[in-house]
């Protein structure tokens, strides 16, 4: 919710993103420790997308392989994939948005 002059206004689609983003670059110039920079950013995005979990793929320029930093679930391991392997490879490719529901 948000306070337009006296009254409380649920803010449109349009605001919660700009304000999820706004806080995520706060997150960003101020946490120095990467793992929790990562971790807050899966549970924050995770959130405001409803879903119930959310993983983090990062490219490895070095193997050529996609792998997963950090998960909601923290009991699994890594993982790591090929870079044109699935879904999660498609996007890195791609660069499209991809929300399995």
């Amino acid at each position: 919710m948000m306070a337009r002059g006296m009254l409380a206004v649920p803010m449109s689609e349009h605001e919660q993103r700009f304000e999820l983003l706004a806080d995520l670059g706060a997150m960003i110039a101020g946490e120095v420790e990467l793992d929790d920079l990562l971790a807050t950013f899966a549970d924050r995005v995770a959130r405001a997308l409803g879903a119930d979990r959310a993983t983090l793929w990062l490219i490895d320029g070095a193997t050529n392989e996609i792998r997963s930093r950090v998960a909601i679930l923290p009991e699994l391991a890594e993982l790591r994939v090929p870079a044109n392997y699935g879904v999660v490879g498609h996007v890195a490719q791609t660069g499209e948005l991809v929300n399995i529901r």
